[in-house]
């Protein structure tokens, strides 16, 4: 997974990773040292994710 954009907004940095076939943003508290094309590997929590429905862009939200 490759860096495609660092945007840092306030107290958080916004930062998009790709890779061939996904593209996920990804909200890093505080600033950070990660920079575009920086490979990076990533794990997360599932219970702390949003999910967008592709066709509305609406937010999913569990039952």
């Amino acid at each position: 997974t490759r860096t495609y954009s660092v945007l840092p907004a306030g107290s958080e940095t916004i930062v998009t990773v790709e890779n061939e076939t996904t593209s996920l943003a990804v909200k890093v508290n505080g600033f950070t040292d990660i920079k575009i094309d920086d490979e990076l590997w990533l794990s997360f929590n599932p219970l702390s994710m949003n999910y967008y429905d592709p066709h509305t862009e609406k937010l999913i939200v569990a039952r």
